[in-house]
């Protein structure tokens, strides 16, 4: 489970990582005052890695599904190119609420899951547009 096929030791829900994560990839965010939110993210202690706004909203090819804590955990990512899913999620308060809770539990159910494919729809998937795929049938990663 997560973005990283190495050997490192899987994340621990400490003081310093309560969410006990190893990473997540924040794509789109909006806010009618974009520099406080952004100062936010940074007091959270995420930074910004990319940019690329065009593909996230206008093309075509990725799918967009509702957000949901659960499948964006089970969602295997590429680190290094365009993403095939967004997960869309009303705001910023919706986020934190879902986040909101004990993720011992939840990495406990996860345990018990397959990973999905990102440029694959699931069951219960909430798909607000289907997307093409075609950036990962031009011989991109999926």
């Amino acid at each position: 489970m997560g973005p990283f096929p190495h050997d490192a030791p899987p994340a621990a829900i400490t003081p310093q990582n309560p969410m006990g994560t190893d990473g997540f990839a924040f794509l789109e965010f909006a806010h009618p005052e974009p520099l406080k939110l952004h100062r936010l993210f940074q007091l959270m202690g995420f930074a910004e890695a990319a940019r690329h706004r065009t593909f996230a909203l206008e093309s075509d090819s990725p799918n967009r599904v509702a957000f949901n804590l659960e499948r964006v955990m089970r969602t295997r990512y590429v680190i290094d190119d365009f993403q095939q899913i967004y997960f869309v999620i009303s705001s910023f308060e919706s986020l934190l609420k879902q986040c909101y809770q004990d993720f011992g539990r939840l990495y406990d159910r996860l345990a018990t899951l397959e990973d999905l494919e990102p440029t694959e729809l699931a069951a219960g998937d909430d798909v607000i547009t289907k997307g093409t795929l075609q950036h990962s049938t031009l011989g991109h990663p999926s």
